[in-house]
């Protein structure tokens, strides 16, 4: 049997076509929202960018970020739908010399990092994103009693805290509007195959732009899952290939917009930022 000693914890950006406040640009209309977790700033380290203008070898004296971010911001704003977010990195070189460049996305990037000394940025994005850091444990590990072992976390909202009994495939209902989780459900499909029907019923009769928060708590593995089941997951973005016994396991899903579909499988005991654009659907 396979011991996976951590808890994973996957950290989840998501976006909303909905407009909050933190950066406005003229002559552009638009509204750009800093990416932060918590205290932190965030970046992207994606090679999908385009450089729009760099300044090398400056001193701290001639470096006044919110100048540069509202330079970067403009000419973001006044590309229209082609700049969808931007980034100004300020890099040291050494004691007082910056490199500083400013770089714009026409999507959300990957590769979403935590800001750093050597390299301080700031990331901008032309909607309001949402954060969730949602967790997973299994029976075998060691600290699956630890007060977060089964946290959902959503910046600016409360913690939602499963209890440790809640074995199984624990699902929550994302509400897009306020960033709050509603209407639990609970499935306990370890080597029952009545409430693997019964999660595969859930799954197809929710509305459409519905989005899934899951996680897995203790276990949800099934010796043999049906080939019905198989297909299906398979088909709305969700493979459950990889799912075994005691094998953590969260997804981030959304009702009949599976190309979305974030899903993680806790195999090799390694967690990351990571991010996704989900937008509700009419």
């Amino acid at each position: 049997m396979c011991f996976y000693p951590q808890i994973i914890s996957i950290i989840i950006l998501l976006v909303l076509a909905l407009s909050l406040s933190s950066l406005s640009l003229l002559p552009s209309s638009r509204v750009y929202n800093k990416l932060r977790w918590r205290n932190s700033s965030l970046c992207s380290n994606s090679t999908n960018k385009s450089l729009v203008f760099s300044r090398p070898g400056l001193s701290t004296n001639l470096i006044v970020e919110m100048k540069l971010v509202m330079r970067c911001g403009v000419r973001c704003g006044m590309m229209g739908s082609a700049c969808f977010s931007f980034q100004v990195d300020v890099i040291s070189l050494s004691f007082d010399v910056y490199n500083v460049a400013c770089f714009h996305f026409n999507d959300l990037p990957n590769s979403i990092h935590i800001s750093n000394f050597n390299n301080n940025c700031s990331f901008y994005i032309a909607e309001k994103p949402i954060y969730l850091n949602v967790s997973s444990w299994g029976y075998n590990d060691v600290n699956k009693k630890a007060p977060d072992s089964s946290l959902i976390d959503i910046t600016g909202m409360r913690g939602y805290l499963l209890s440790t009994n809640s074995r199984g495939v624990n699902v929550y209902k994302l509400n897009m509007e306020d960033a709050s989780l509603y209407d639990f459900k609970r499935f306990d499909i370890y080597d029952n195959s009545s409430k693997v029907v019964s999660l595969q019923n859930y799954l197809m009769n929710i509305t459409n732009g519905t989005v899934l928060i899951e996680q897995v708590a203790d276990d949800a593995y099934q010796p043999a899952f049906s080939r019905s089941f198989t297909t299906f997951m398979k088909g709305i973005n969700l493979d459950v290939i990889q799912l075994r016994s005691r094998v953590k396991w969260v997804f981030v899903w959304q009702q009949a917009a599976y190309e979305k579909s974030l899903s993680f499988f806790d195999t090799a005991n390694k967690s990351d930022w990571t991010e996704v654009k989900i937008q509700t659907i009419s």
